[in-house]
Parts: C-alpha cells; sequence; structure tokens
C-alpha cells in the first residue's frame, strides 16, 4: 500500500514520539523531492533533514509534532495573513482549524517577531472576533509592540493602533497605548492619509487617550494638511473618530476643514461612508447649523437609499434627527421612513432603538394620520423587547414618548415598563432619568407602583452619578408621577444634585428643574434650590425659545417670594418676553401676565406689558376659562393699562363666552379684574 520506508530515528529527529502521525501519511498523497528542506526541531533549532519526499498540502506537515515544523516568522505571519484575508471571509472548517492551531502556537514565538510581523499579525487577528478573547495571545502581541513601538514603520503602526483597537480589554492596557501614542506622534510626518485614518478610528475609542492634546493636536494638523489626497472612507474614519474626543469639539478650524472635505464628496461615498459621516457629524454641535454640509449628506442619502442596509439606515435617521433645520424636509423623511419601513425586518434591536429615537423628533412623522408606520415600528420593539438591552430600552422609550398616536399602545408601553424593570439594574443614570421622563408622559402608566418605586430606588442609588441632563429629565418626570411627589427623599436628592451642577446644565435642563421643582411642593432646602437655579438662568436667558422663557416665569413665579430680590433674573426675563411676546401663544401671554403682575417693580414697565396687551388681544377669543381669569386678575394690577378700551372690551367679550365654565377663583378673578378697570 505504501511503498515509502521510515526510519524510528528520522522521526525522532523530527520530535515525534512513535508511530502515530503515519496513518496521515498513508492517506496523503506524497511526491518526491530533489531537495532537502530545513526543520524547525522542538528545541528552536534549524537544521537540515533529509527526506525523499514531500506532502502535497504543507497542512499536513504541521501534524507531524507538537510544535509547527519548519517554519520562520515570515511564512508563519504570512500564513495568517492569508488565512484572515479578504479572500478567506468565509473559511471552511479546515481553514478555521488551520488558524486556530497557529494561533495556538504564536504566544511563544512573538517575542522573535520584528516589526513587520508583529503588524502584519495584529492587524490580521484582529479580524477574527474568535480570537479576541485570547488573552494570552493579545497580552504578548501587546508586550512585543510596547518593546518595538519605536521600531515600527508608520503603516505597521498605524495597523497596530486599529486592530489593537477592536479587542475589547486590550483597550484598557495603558502601557501598551502610551507607548503607541508616543511612537505615533514621532512618526507621523511619514503617515499617509490611510495611516492617519486608522489611527484616528483606533485612538479614539481608548477613553485613556482622550485626554492626551498633545496626540490629538498633531492628528488634526496632519488630517487637515493631507485633505486632499484623503480618499473618501479614509475621511469618513477621520470624522467619526475626531467626533468621539471632547477636546477637539471646539476645535473650529478642523471641523470647518473636515465638513468642507465632507460636503465636496459625498456623493461618492458609499451607503456605509455616508452613515459613518452623518453619525460623526452629527455629534459636533458646531457643525449642526452647516446648511452646505447637511444638505450634501441629505441628497446622497436620498440617492443612496435604495441600496443602504438596514443598520444604515437607522445610523442616519439618528444622525439626521439632531439637525433642527432637516426635520421639517417632509420629503427627504417621507423617503427614510418607507426605506426604514422596507428593512424592518432585519434591523436589530441597535437599529430598532435608533429608528424610533431618530423619527420622534420629525414633527411631520410624529403627527402623522396614517398611523402604519409608527404601529409597524412598535410591534417589531414589542416582539424584541424581552431581549433589549438598557440602552435599547432608553431609547425606545424616548423616541415613542414623542408620538402622541403610540401613548395609548397598551400593549407597547407594558412590554416596555417589563423591559425596563428587567435591565433596570444595568442601566446607567442617563438611561434612567429618560425612561422616567418617557414613562411619566404615558397615562397608562402614572399608577404602575413597581415601576415608579423601582426607579426612584434606582435614582437615589445612582445620585453620585448623575449628568445634569439625567438630572432634568428626573424632575420634570417624578414631578408628574402622584406616587412621587410626596418622596421627600427623592426630592433632597435632586434638589442637591442640581444645586450642584447647575451652572453646567444645558438651558434645556435648566428649564425641566424649573418646571419640575415648582409643581412639587416639598421644603426641600428651597431658597439655596432655586438661588441656583435664578443664577443658571439669568446666564442662559437669551438661548431660551418663548416657550421655554414662558415655563421659565411661570415656574419662578410660584416662589416669587424667595426670588423677589432677584432683580437682575426678572428683568433679563422681561426684556426677552417684551422682544418674544409676539410669538407667544394665548395660554403663554396669560401665564406670563399673572406671574409678572406678582412683581411690583415690574408693574411699571410699559415696554413689557403693551407688547403683552398687544399680544393678548387676538388669542383672547380662544381663551380658556383660566387664561381669561389669568388675564383680567394681571392686568387690573397695571395702573397705566386700565383705560385701554381695547383691551378691556375684547376681555369682556372672551369672558362672557367662558363664563358657565369658569371655576369659583377664575370668577373672582374677573370680578376683581374688571371693577378695576375704568373702561
Amino acid at each position: 500500500i505504501f511503498s515509502v520506508s521510515f526510519s524510528c530515528g528520522m522521526l525522532r529527529g523530527l520530535g515525534v514520539n512513535g508511530m502515530r502521525p503515519l496513518r496521515v501519511w498513508i492517506s496523503s498523497p506524497v511526491k518526491v523531492l530533489p531537495c532537502q528542506p530545513t526543520w524547525m526541531l522542538p528545541s528552536g533549532h534549524l537544521e537540515p533533514v533529509s527526506l525523499p519526499f514531500q506532502c502535497r498540502h504543507w497542512r499536513l506537515f504541521s501534524q507531524l509534532t507538537d510544535q509547527d515544523p519548519g517554519f520562520s516568522n515570515k511564512p508563519l505571519t504570512q500564513e495568517i495573513y492569508t488565512l484572515t484575508s479578504g479572500s478567506a471571509s468565509s473559511p471552511t472548517s479546515h481553514q478555521r482549524e488551520r488558524l486556530a492551531y497557529l494561533v495556538s502556537v504564536l504566544p511563544e514565538r512573538v517575542q522573535s517577531f520584528d516589526a513587520e510581523d508583529l503588524g502584519r499579525c495584529v492587524g490580521s487577528l484582529s479580524k477574527t472576533r474568535e480570537h479576541h478573547s485570547n488573552r494570552k495571545l493579545w497580552e504578548a502581541l501587546a508586550q512585543s509592540a510596547v518593546l518595538q513601538a519605536r521600531e515600527l514603520s508608520s503603516r505597521d503602526l498605524a495597523v497596530c493602533v486599529a486592530g489593537f483597537s477592536k479587542v475589547g480589554f486590550v483597550l484598557g492596557l495603558r502601557v501598551l497605548w502610551k507607548a503607541l501614542a508616543k511612537a505615533a506622534i514621532a512618526g507621523m510626518k511619514q503617515m499617509n492619509s490611510q495611516d492617519l485614518a486608522n489611527c484616528v478610528a483606533g485612538f479614539s475609542k481608548v477613553h485613556y487617550l482622550s485626554s492626551r492634546e498633545p496626540l490629538w493636536e498633531a492628528l488634526a494638523l496632519a488630517v487637515q494638511a493631507s485633505l486632499d489626497r484623503t480618499a473618501h472612507w479614509h475621511l469618513a474614519s477621520c470624522v467619526n473618530g475626531f467626533s468621539k474626543v471632547r477636546s477637539l469639539s471646539r476645535n473650529r478650524e478642523l471641523w470647518e476643514t473636515l465638513a468642507q472635505g465632507v460636503a465636496s464628496v459625498a456623493h461618492e461615498m458609499t451607503p456605509q461612508g455616508i452613515a459613518t459621516c452623518v453619525n460623526g457629524c452629527s455629534k459636533v454641535r458646531l457643525l449642526l447649523p452647516d446648511q452646505v454640509l447637511w444638505t450634501a449628506l441629505a441628497k446622497a442619502t436620498m440617492n443612496a437609499a435604495p441600496k443602504m442596509s438596514s443598520r444604515v439606515v437607522a445610523g442616519c435617521v439618528n444622525g439626521f434627527s439632531k439637525v433642527r433645520f432637516l426635520l421639517v424636509e417632509q420629503s427627504f423623511w417621507n423617503l427614510m421612513a418607507r426605506t426604514a419601513l422596507s428593512e424592518l425586518e432585519s434591523m436589530n434591536f441597535d437599529d430598532l432603538a435608533n429608528c424610533a429615537n431618530g423619527f420622534s423628533k420629525v414633527p411631520s412623522l410624529r403627527t402623522e394620520d396614517d398611523d402604519i408606520f409608527w404601529e409597524n415600528l412598535a410591534e417589531a420593539v414589542v416582539r424584541a423587547a424581552e431581549q433589549l438591552k438598557p440602552r435599547h430600552v432608553a431609547s425606545c422609550v424616548g423616541g415613542f414618548s414623542g408620538v402622541p398616536s403610540l401613548h395609548h399602545d397598551e400593549a407597547l408601553w407594558s412590554a416596555l415598563a417589563g423591559a425596563a424593570l428587567s435591565v433596570l439594574n444595568e442601566m446607567n443614570p442617563l438611561d434612567i432619568s429618560v425612561c422616567v421622563n418617557g414613562f411619566s408622559q404615558i397615562q397608562y402608566l402614572l399608577n404602575h407602583r413597581n415601576l415608579w418605586k423601582s426607579l426612584e430606588q434606582a435614582v437615589v442609588i445612582l445620585r453620585q452619578q448623575m449628568v445634569p441632563q439625567g438630572i432634568g429629565n428626573c424632575v420634570s418626570g417624578f414631578s408628574a408621577i402622584p406616587l412621587i411627589s410626596e418622596s421627600d427623599s427623592l426630592w433632597s436628592v435632586l434638589a442637591e444634585a442640581a444645586v450642584s451642577v447647575s451652572l453646567q446644565m444645558q438651558p434645556s435642563d435648566l428649564v425641566k428643574c424649573v418646571d419640575g421643582f415648582a409643581k412639587v411642593s416639598r421644603d426641600i432646602g428651597r431658597d439655596a434650590l432655586w438661588k441656583a437655579l435664578a443664577k443658571s438662568v439669568g446666564s442662559v436667558a437669551k438661548h431660551l425659545n418663548s416657550s421655554e422663557l414662558v415655563t421659565c416665569v411661570t415656574g419662578f413665579s410660584k416662589v416669587h417670594d424667595t426670588l423677589e430680590d432677584e432683580r437682575d433674573l426678572w428683568n433679563g426675563l422681561a426684556c426677552r418676553i417684551t422682544s418674544t411676546a409676539n410669538q407667544l401663544n394665548g395660554h403663554e401671554v396669560a401665564s406670563c401676565v399673572f406671574a409678572f403682575s406678582s412683581l411690583s417693580y415690574l408693574l411699571e414697565d410699559p415696554a413689557l406689558w403693551e407688547s403683552l396687551a398687544k399680544a393678548s388681544i387676538p388669542h383672547m377669543k380662544h381663551m380658556a376659562p383660566r387664561d381669561v381669569g389669568n388675564c383680567a386678575y394681571g392686568f387690573s394690577e397695571v395702573s397705566f393699562l386700565l383705560e385701554d378700551k381695547a383691551l378691556w372690551t375684547t376681555l369682556s367679550v372672551a369672558a362672557l363666552f367662558v363664563v358657565r365654565d369658569m371655576s369659583p377663583i377664575e370668577v373672582v378673578q374677573c370680578v376683581k379684574g374688571f371693577s378695576a378697570c375704568r373702561v
């Protein structure tokens, strides 16, 4: 059967004990070679071995010994590269076994790798997720990279940065990243656009490096200098990477340069590249008003929509929803909704959450009469509810709570409430706060005791980790829940947290705090709380829109005894209301009239009261009883308005329309007001 004879000595020379490998040879074709191959023995030495034959398939030799025979580092890393390259995207079981074997012998060989072998190995193995959990392997590769960081070529360094950043636990190896960052700064002048893109993408995933300004400044300058030679897919990587670095968020020169580059090549980008740019640019506030950039990305998205996968569609929806001026582009959003609907079946949990959160911000879709889109999206979320992760639950709750047509969908909200309770212990404070604010808008859930008590307990436990946005959400949400409004411990925690971060709050979060705390009649250190909120609101009053201004005026007026001496606050709010009075609706005007009338030093401000009187008259015929009463009472406190015939005549007609629906206090307000006027 087999005509070639073996000597036991030759087999022992190869480090094989016994005759076990013979069955491999018997089952495989062989051929005679005139050469004498050199093999690496178990001791690590190279020695020529006289073999009159060789297997047709290289893999069979590896089964002769426990050590891989005959491999120097170059062929070893080259084979790993081949097995993990694009041509091996669907490897056979044999290729997977072979790669697993090569990986098993790597840790002992890594220390003898040169820089080229190291780069090739890291870049190749980072593509195979099944080997990311091999701690021994990656620690050996990381140790070698630390020792050789200065010797790596610009290409190998960039490949190592990109490769190591894909392996979860490696992101925490500070010594490695410090060495790679130093090497990158030193060798940045030799990097091409691809190397720079790999470095930006890789380093941006390392939390430890986010505050290393020399690294990011050097990368920013290098990318800007090479932008005209940067391919659009590398540009997308840079945009996405830089958007994760806080120290660069205000670098106007960098972002304006990148925005111009993206706008000029958006039409050439693949759907994935478009989504990457949309996602990155949407995180940079400096870019949100850039109409040239976003118009170019929107056009590119519309052209590429038929070729978009579910993940790309969801990513675009989430990013574009943060751009205010685009939210009114109804044709664009209708196309995105149709595309998302066609991909709904293939969406994963991330995609569903991004769609729920993104589409809910679009006015034309939020109030859509045809509810098929929202019903389908809600049904998909209900089916997946038990498997949703914490961030998915929060995104769905925050998104769907903004869609009025879904507020009565009990199946949806029961599923989301159950999902929230099941993952509550894993949620971060911001996700919890989004759930609090979202669930508080659903009438069906207001008396869900288990849900609200669990959320309350979670907020109290995580109070030290609360961020400004989370505090605003919690105050706004819990203030609407009767079960929670009497909880002294919770409101003390929220008040203390609000005081400590009030100066770091965004205007919208400050408004939520003013509105929420004003609804809670608890003694929670109110003087310190309200003075802190007043100081913060006063500093951002010029950035508030008309609706937010009214909310602050109404909220502060409920504690005017505490804030009566805060003249700068009240004068600032009065000045802003004067300039925006014509944008207010009837209820907002009436609320301001009633609130300002309680402050004596504002009663002599003719510009304020004339603007409120003028703004109120067109709305009076449609005012609710409460608003009529507030106007009658408030205007009667302003002496120079008591003879304004147009104002009082119009108000009296409005009162006649609603007098039968007035409560006793509203009747008293009208009696007081009409008896004071001189018309």
